[in-house]
């Protein structure tokens, strides 16, 4: 099952609340009540820091949550380094004072071959988590989009990888974009493989609204499967959704198949092998 950071949730009954959507949704998830920041303005006030990505998304966000909060946009951040050496003026944009605050910084670190090391890119998300942290606001972040070239999205897990370990040992809810753009880039990503359309980005700001009102309400932010967006289910004549499934994807003793190790199949296996499997995160 998939384990979700803690999320501070009010000493009141939104606690049960967010337990019970929690083990319905199929989760494990630690909750706990602390002085989590009350919101000061209403509607609440909400800061989107990210790079272009974020601009593209930036307009459907404010038309999504019309009404409930006052979007404003840090413009064009351009990496880890422009946000820990901009940091203040970044915060000061649009007169400050915030209740959430939704960022990301990844595609300007691992452009032109790693500019800016995994390492230091780690020490400079702790830095940065440290002094949003200290504004009082409630954080979300949000991972790096995927890239349409192979290497180059191999940069962007390394580095998502990097951040979620930073973000839940900080207990920061990631909003995991990568992962819901991942099994969509056709037709919503632009042919230089990185910027999205106005479908793409309209989609982007659906999750990035649905992030924000989740860590509103103390309930999951919606996680996703990494490993279900690589694998996307294929339709076959039949109208049945079909996916491959790995080994490695189940809790079993050895595998009865010919093919072993975690990323071959499943197969050669009789009813009742396929029914004791215990299936994990499928």
């Amino acid at each position: 099952m998939t384990r979700l950071p803690v999320l501070n949730a009010p000493r009141s009954g939104a606690v049960c609340a967010t337990i019970l959507f929690a083990l319905m949704a199929g989760f494990t998830v630690s909750v706990r009540a602390s002085d989590r920041p009350l919101i000061q303005h209403k509607p609440f006030r909400l800061l989107l820091i990210g790079d272009s990505i974020s601009l593209g998304y930036f307009p459907f966000v404010q038309e999504a949550l019309t009404g409930e909060a006052v979007v404003v946009s840090s413009g064009q951040c351009q990496g880890t380094r422009f946000v820990r050496e901009h940091f203040d003026q970044i915060l000061a944009t649009g007169g400050g004072d915030w209740d959430v605050i939704h960022f990301n910084a990844g595609l300007h670190d691992v452009k032109e071959n790693r500019i800016v090391p995994i390492k230091e890119y780690e020490t400079n998300l702790r830095d940065i988590i440290r002094r949003l942290k200290a504004t009082k606001a409630r954080i979300v972040w949000a991972s790096t989009t995927p890239l349409a070239a192979t290497p180059q999205n191999k940069d962007v897990t390394d580095y998502n990888a990097t951040a979620k370990r930073v973000m839940e040992a900080s207990g920061i809810p990631i909003d995991d974009l990568y992962t819901h753009m991942r099994p969509r880039l056709t037709g919503n990503q632009k042919p230089d493989g990185m910027h999205f359309e106005a479908a793409g980005s309209k989609l982007l700001a659906g999750f990035v609204a649905n992030s924000i009102r989740a860590v509103m309400t103390g309930t999951p932010v919606e996680t996703g499967d990494a490993w279900r967006a690589e694998h996307p289910p294929v339709t076959n004549s039949l109208g049945m959704k079909m996916m491959p499934i790995p080994a490695g994807r189940f809790l079993m003793g050895d595998n009865p198949g010919t093919y072993k190790g975690e990323d071959q199949p499943v197969e050669s296996i009789c009813w009742n092998d396929a029914v004791a499997i215990k299936r994990t995160n499928i």
